[in-house]
């Protein structure tokens, strides 16, 4: 879901793939075949923008570390060190 924040829209690829329980608001730029998975992103984005920088950096490395953990992660680097497209399934 593309959510408008504080009267700013997202800005998000056609080629993007948005899980169905993410949401992505606010000023942002997601580029050509990312992915958004889960419901991270938008907790991460609702925060950053009333939190302090030191604050925002904790709850991003917080994410951080959950998405090192997924299934897509792994493929991705697989995907990249074999020089072939990923495979993402959205786990």
């Amino acid at each position: 879901m593309l959510l408008e924040h504080h009267d700013r829209s997202p800005h998000v690829d056609g080629s993007v793939y948005v899980a169905p329980t993410a949401t992505v608001g606010g000023d942002v730029t997601i580029g050509e075949e990312s992915r958004v998975l889960f419901g991270a992103v938008v907790a991460l984005l609702k925060r950053a923008l009333d939190l302090d920088l030191d604050t925002s950096l904790t709850w991003e490395a917080l994410t951080q570390e959950m998405m090192i953990e997924s299934a897509d992660h792994r493929e991705g680097l697989a995907a990249f060190f074999e020089k072939r497209p990923p495979r993402f399934t959205g786990a």
